[in-house]
């Protein structure tokens, strides 16, 4: 039986990458290493798209690393798919607070999409939980632990 043998990054196609990893760095405190582009060639046998031409941009931190793609063929295309769409997924990061993450993202125009839940019974007792949202519809779901 194969398996996996660990977890190597998740990657997430933005509009503008380097404005996502300043978000990222900024207000996550992810590390973000220089921006690499793939030749069109490589691009287009891994993805199975002609022209590609993708740059990519790592983002790290504690657990995560997050791919940031931009695609030079694709800047206009429909925004990422919704919450409750088949395919859709969303980041999720674990925050020591909440509010202040919610208004250093505002600026760069991360919204809430619904509101705050803070969960009443259950192991996450005092857990406070939402999901945001920016221009593009890029999910990101931030999670606060009980004190």
């Amino acid at each position: 039986m194969t398996c996996a043998t660990g977890y190597w990054h998740t990657g997430v196609t933005v509009r503008d990458a380097a404005r996502f990893a300043a978000y990222l760095h900024e207000v996550l405190g992810l590390e973000i290493a220089e921006p690499v582009t793939l030749a069109e060639a490589t691009a287009a046998t891994v993805t199975g798209i002609d022209n590609a031409g993708i740059r990519a941009t790592f983002a790290r931190g504690p657990g995560v690393t997050i791919e940031l793609l931009e695609y030079a063929s694709s800047p206009d295309k429909a925004a990422m798919t919704p919450p409750d769409g088949i395919g859709g997924m969303h980041l999720a990061f674990m925050v020591d607070d909440l509010d202040a993450v919610l208004a250093a993202g505002a600026p760069w125009g991360r919204r809430l999409v619904g509101g705050i839940f803070t969960a009443t019974t259950g192991p996450r007792t005092g857990w406070r939980i939402c999901y945001t949202t920016d221009e593009d519809g890029i999910l990101i779901e931030f999670a606060q632990a009980a004190p």
